[in-house]
């Protein structure tokens, strides 16, 4: 067979693809300064994803190589896909190592990143910065500490580290409709009304609820409220960390479905730190998924966190627009802040603290509490306080005989019948670990 006849037929068996034009976006310089344009940054509504980059957090990433691209990607839109910015501020970052220095990686990562930027930040509303108080003038005299100098009017502190004090506007969420871009600094504004058909027609981010029935109706919805009742000892503890690690790791915890990971902050306000350690490590070490989003535990001012104090609420209200939480769980309700004997005033000014932190706009409340001693014929009104229709959901756990555990489901405002059945447990002491038997007949119940 000839030669010509060969390249013929591998020319018809493997046709050449025609080549791609790489298309060269161009750059839009941004006015803002290193300093302000982070500030908007770390306030954008993924701003809590661009800070853990900045910090040098791989997680849910397969490499390190595949998480500066990400942060490459944030500093494309936010830096105009200017090359030169890219790269100076990407060293600021946690992320930067002995590789980044290496001309072909470091070009060919900041161009990919560029490329696929096809919109880019620019500055709508300037923003009134406020000048330093004087405190804050002498501080800036002093020599700066090892790690913390200022670069490009940063500190590094502010860049790396989550736990700087420094105060970031609040989360916001966008309202399709409305002029809301990346850089919002405040709320949206949203029309006063819509007309019915036009409000069920807005589309909404996140819509699936945090954990879901079967028939995939909130259990848990997002931004909502839910009270667990149980006397005490009966596990009430026990069982939110079990559901915790299963929200976290995006993992059903039968009888209900997770439909996507959940970030989550726990506030502990019982017990020595040690001790709920212990009680943490235990679960962890039979927990066989891998947690695939943020599940934090709050150490600050340990057993003494109130949202009656005004200084814990702000740095909470803080924490979770920073850090993304979508659900903070916090145990006992007693000893979070709530005043008197939970009067209907007493319950409605503790709601308002929650709201201050974003119930009901941009996190969830799970509080665990205590039920009144008695059964009544509605178990709605077994839960203490005048809490009355302000929880989103209630349930009610009982200890039962034979490490089996009742849960009752007097309230799930989002079910298709405003409640669920009673679901029946079982506990493994060894494991620390809650599994689910079924539903209970009415003849167990009797």
């Amino acid at each position: 067979m000839s030669q010509e006849r060969v390249d013929a037929a591998l020319a018809r068996m493997f046709p050449e693809e025609p080549a791609t034009e790489v298309v060269r976006l161009g750059v839009r310089p941004v006015s803002l300064d290193d300093q302000e344009l982070l500030e908007r940054a770390f306030a954008a509504r993924n701003g809590g994803r661009f800070r853990e980059l900045c910090e040098g957090s791989t997680a849910g990433y397969s490499s390190a190589s595949e998480a500066d691209l990400a942060l490459c990607s944030h500093l494309a839109f936010w830096c105009g896909r200017d090359p030169d910015r890219i790269d100076r501020l990407f060293r600021l970052s946690g992320l930067m190592r002995a590789k980044w220095e290496r001309a072909d990686y470091r070009e060919a990562t900041v161009e990919k990143a560029i490329a696929a930027t096809t919109e880019v930040f620019q500055p709508t509303v300037q923003v009134q910065r406020q000048a330093p108080n004087a405190v804050d003038g002498e501080r800036e005299k002093e020599p700066p500490p090892g790690g913390t100098e200022r670069a490009y009017g940063v500190r590094r502190s502010a860049y790396r580290n989550s736990d700087t004090p420094t105060p970031y506007p609040r989360r916001v969420e966008e309202y399709p409709g409305t002029a809301l871009t990346p850089d919002a600094e405040a709320e949206p504004e949203r029309p006063f009304a819509l007309a019915i058909r036009e409000f069920v027609k807005v589309e909404r981010e996140h819509r699936e609820p945090l954990l879901a029935s079967s028939d995939g109706r909130a259990v848990v919805g997002r931004h909502s409220l839910i009270l667990l009742g149980a006397l005490g000892g009966h596990g009430k503890t026990t069982l939110f960390i079990d559901l915790s690690l299963h929200l976290a790791a995006g993992v059903g915890f039968p009888p209900w479905s997770v439909p996507r990971p959940v970030s989550i902050l726990l506030i502990e306000n019982e017990g020595p730190e040690e001790l709920f350690a212990e009680k943490l490590a235990a679960r962890l070490e039979h927990f066989p998924h891998e947690l695939q989003a943020r599940l934090d535990v709050c150490t600050f001012d340990w057993g003494g966190f109130s949202l009656a104090d005004a200084g814990h609420r702000e740095r909470l209200t803080r924490e979770i627009a920073e850090k993304g939480y979508e659900l903070v769980f916090g145990d006992p309700l007693d000893a979070l802040g709530i005043e008197g004997v939970g009067s209907p005033e007493d319950t409605r000014k503790f709601l308002g603290l929650m709201k201050e932190t974003g119930l009901n706009r941009t996190v969830a409340w799970w509080l665990n509490t205590h039920p009144r001693k008695e059964e009544t014929r509605e178990a709605l009104n077994e839960i203490s306080g005048a809490w009355g229709g302000k929880p989103d959901s209630v349930f009610l756990l009982r200890m039962l005989d034979d490490d089996r555990s009742q849960l009752r489901q007097p309230k799930l405002r989002w079910a298709r019948r405003g409640k669920g059945p009673t679901l029946l447990f079982t506990f493994d002491p060894d494991t620390e670990a809650f599994a689910y038997i079924g539903e209970q007949g009415d003849e167990e119940r009797d």
